[in-house]
C-alpha cells in the first residue's frame, strides 16, 4: 500500500474482496477522490493509484475473472452513480479485461476506451542471439558508447541486495533525476515529499521481497563516478523498466543506453524472461522492444456525462497536444531529499 500512504490524504479507498466459502478469490483497492478544476469537479472512482499503474488488473484467482470482476462492477456503478469510473491500463486479452468489458456493457455503462502499448523485449536465450534482434544502428552505437565509457574507467553495474543500501542510494537517485530534468526545462516530480516518500515505502517494502516479485535497484559506475541508476521490479520473471536517471554531465555517452544492455546480460544470466519497458511508446523504449502487450483504459459512468467526455477525450486530447508547455517548470522548491 506504498501509493496510498503517499497519496492517499483527502480520498477514500474502497477494497473490494471476494470470497468463495471462507476462500479468498479476490481482491480488488479502489480511490475515490475528489476531481480538480482540471477535472471539472466532481467525484472520480478509479483502480488504486490510477493511470500511474502500468497495469492495472485485480488480484483474482485463474478462472473466477467473471464472477469477482463482474460483481465488482455492478457494485461501483451502483454506488459510485453520478461519478466518473476509471479502470486504466489492462491487458487486452486478459480473462480479467474481458470480463469487465462484458460487465460494463450489460450493465448499459457509457464507455469510452483508449489503448496504449507496453513495449517488450523478450530474451532469446543468450545476449548475441537477444542482440540480433535490434537494427544495427543500435549494436554499433552500444559498443562504441561502452568503449568509449571503458576508456574513461571501469564500468560496473551493481544490484544492492540490502534494503539499508537502497535507501542510503535514493537521495542520490532522486537528484540525478531531477538534474536530468532541470536541464530540459521541466518540473521535477521528486522536489515533491509525496514522491520521496512513495519510491522509499517501495523500497522499504520490496527490496528484500521474494525473488518472482521485488524491487531491482541497480546503479552504473564509470570509475568512481555513478553514471545511471535504475528503480526498477522483477515480476513473474520480467525486469519492469520504472524509473530511470543518469548523470547529464555523461549524456554524450548514452548512460541510459549502456545500462540497459549490462541489464540485458545480466537478466540473461539470472534466468529472466525479458524486460518490460510499460507503458509509452517512446522511440528509445521501441529501439529495444521485440514485442509489446497491448493494454486498453475504460472510463465510464452509469449515463450520459459531460464529464465523462472532458476526462475521457478532451482532456487527454489536449495534453497530448500540449502537455510538454504543462510540464516546463516554474519556481523550483526546496528539494525533499
Amino acid at each position: 500500500m506504498a501509493w496510498w500512504k503517499a497519496f492517499g490524504s483527502g480520498k477514500r479507498l474502497r477494497v473490494y474482496a471476494g470470497y468463495e466459502g471462507d476462500e479468498l478469490i479476490g481482491v480488488w483497492p479502489f480511490c475515490i477522490r475528489k476531481g480538480s478544476l482540471k477535472d471539472l469537479r466532481g467525484t472520480i472512482a478509479e483502480t488504486l493509484s490510477g493511470r500511474s499503474s502500468d497495469y492495472g488488473l485485480p488480484a483474482v484467482r485463474s478462472g473466477q475473472e467473471e464472477t469477482f470482476v463482474g460483481a465488482v462492477a455492478d457494485n461501483i456503478l451502483f454506488e459510485a452513480r453520478g461519478s466518473v469510473l476509471d479502470f486504466p491500463h489492462l491487458p487486452l486479452g486478459h480473462p480479467a479485461t474481458s470480463a469487465l468489458a462484458r460487465a460494463l456493457k450489460a450493465a448499459g455503462a457509457q464507455i469510452h476506451e483508449r489503448r496504449s502499448i507496453c513495449p517488450r523485449l523478450e530474451f532469446k536465450g543468450d545476449y548475441a542471439s537477444t542482440e540480433r534482434c535490434w537494427k544495427k544502428s543500435l549494436r554499433t552505437d552500444l559498443r562504441r558508447q561502452k568503449r568509449r565509457l571503458e576508456e574513461a574507467g571501469r564500468l560496473g553495474l551493481h544490484v544492492p541486495e540490502r534494503k539499508e543500501e537502497v535507501l542510503a542510494l535514493l537521495p542520490l537517485f532522486f537528484r540525478m533525476h531531477s538534474a536530468r530534468w532541470r536541464e530540459k526545462g521541466f518540473n521535477m516530480k521528486f522536489l515533491d515529499g509525496n514522491e520521496t516518500g512513495f519510491y522509499r515505502a517501495l523500497a522499504e517494502g520490496l527490496a528484500e521481497g521474494f525473488d518472482n516479485n521485488r524491487l531491482h535497484f541497480s546503479v552504473l559506475s564509470c570509475g568512481s563516478e555513478v553514471i545511471s541508476m535504475h528503480f526498477g521490479f522483477v515480476s513473474n520473471g520480467w525486469l519492469l523498466w520504472y524509473t530511470p536517471a543518469y548523470n547529464p554531465a555523461f549524456e554524450r555517452h548514452s548512460p541510459g543506453k549502456v545500462h540497459i544492455g549490462m541489464l540485458v546480460e545480466r537478466g540473461l544470466s539470472e534466468g529472466l524472461k525479458g524486460i518490460d519497458f510499460l507503458q509509452g511508446d517512446e522511440p528509445y523504449k521501441l529501439q529495444w522492444s521485440t514485442g509489446k502487450v497491448e493494454t486498453v483504459s475504460y472510463t465510464c459512468s452509469s449515463g450520459p456525462s459531460m464529464r465523462l467526455k472532458w476526462l475521457a477525450s478532451t482532456r487527454p486530447w489536449l495534453v497530448s497536444k500540449f502537455g510538454r508547455l504543462l510540464m516546463r517548470q516554474g519556481p523550483a522548491p526546496q528539494a525533499a531529499v
